[in-house]
């Protein structure tokens, strides 16, 4: 082979490797306003150890930081949000309400220390979203809740490196 061959073949086969490589795009899943449940049995004991939000263009978001494998989930719109345990009501202004929880899924290490640094009981005014509480860390489920100004379509998804679960509420269109 000639030298500038090899140098080319050199060049094809890095650029397969980076091909070959680089991480496939996620198709986001479809807007529901129905009960979304995942399970995996192969969670150990994730820790929840944090929330944040933010609006975007089209939809308010809210990300859920997770330490271990991701939990499973089971979340729906609800007639009230309550607190674990107690079973009061949380005072979250919105006229929907949206209650998840994650199993296995702790917010708390073995000593009972929590580790859940995020928004407790928050208004929030975003176009979608209104409120955000966190709502029980018990028996091995870690609950929230929320409240949006209507029924509005969301999605959710998990994300790796690090460990993370997304919902998307959708804006209203406007016409």
């Amino acid at each position: 082979m000639l030298p500038i061959t090899r140098g080319l073949v050199a060049i094809l086969a890095s650029l397969s490797l980076i091909a070959t490589t680089s991480p496939a795009a996620v198709a986001l899943p479809d807007w529901t306003t129905t009960k979304t449940v995942r399970e995996n049995d192969r969670a150990r004991a994730p820790k929840v150890v944090g929330l944040r939000y933010a609006e975007h263009k089209r939809f308010d978001r809210v990300v859920v930081d997770v330490k271990g494998r991701q939990p499973g989930f089971r979340i729906s719109y609800v007639k009230e949000l309550t607190y674990e345990g107690s079973g009061d009501a949380v005072p979250l202004k919105g006229r929907r309400s949206m209650a998840i929880n994650l199993f296995p899924a702790y917010a708390h290490n073995r000593t009972g220390e929590n580790l859940y640094d995020g928004p407790r009981l928050e208004q929030v005014k975003l176009r979608t979203l209104r409120g955000i509480a966190f709502t029980g860390d018990f028996e091995g489920q870690v609950t929230l809740g929320f409240t949006t100004r209507r029924k509005a379509p969301y999605r959710i998804f998990t994300l790796t490196n690090p460990t993370r679960i997304v919902i998307d509420w959708k804006h209203p269109t406007r016409h």
